[in-house]
C-alpha cells in the first residue's frame, strides 16, 4: 500500500532557505519607489552603527527565522569577506533593501562610516560565533 508521503526525508534546512530566497525575489521585484526607500533605510541603518549591530546579532541568533540565519551562516563560511555576505542578506530583511541595491548604499558612505559598519558586523559575526549560533 503507498501512501501519498515520500519514503525520501524531507529537508527542513532547504525548504527554509527557499522561503527566504522567495522573500528576497518579492523584495527585488517590488515596485521602484519601495526599493528606493529600502535603500535610504539602509544607508541609514549603515550609518546608526548600534541599530547595526543589534539587527545583525537579531539576524545572526534566528530573530528573522532560521533560514534566514542558516543563509546567512552559510554564506559567511563560504565567503572571505564576510561583512558584504551578511549585508547580501541583512538589507533586504531589515530594511527592504534589494542585494543588489545593498552595494551601492554601501558606496554612499564615507570612508570612516564604511570602516565603522564594518566593523560593527564583524564583532557581531565573532560574538555569533562565540556564542555557538553559527553552529
Amino acid at each position: 500500500m503507498t501512501t501519498p508521503f515520500s519514503s525520501a526525508p524531507f529537508n527542513f534546512d532547504s525548504a527554509e532557505i527557499q522561503k527566504i530566497f522567495g522573500y528576497i525575489r518579492r523584495v527585488e521585484r517590488s515596485a521602484l519607489y519601495d526599493r528606493q526607500r529600502g535603500r535610504t533605510l539602509y544607508t541609514q541603518l549603515l550609518r546608526d552603527t548600534d541599530r547595526l549591530g543589534r539587527e545583525t546579532r537579531c539576524l545572526l541568533r534566528g530573530d528573522y527565522g532560521y533560514g534566514a540565519a542558516l543563509m546567512v551562516w552559510r554564506a559567511i563560511a563560504s565567503c572571505r569577506n564576510e561583512p558584504a555576505a551578511l549585508s547580501r542578506v541583512l538589507a533586504p530583511l531589515a530594511t527592504g533593501c534589494p542585494p543588489r541595491w545593498a552595494a551601492q548604499a554601501w558606496h554612499t558612505l564615507t570612508g570612516d562610516e564604511q570602516t565603522a559598519a564594518d566593523k560593527t558586523i564583524s564583532e557581531a559575526i565573532a560574538f555569533g560565533r562565540e556564542q555557538g549560533w553559527d553552529r
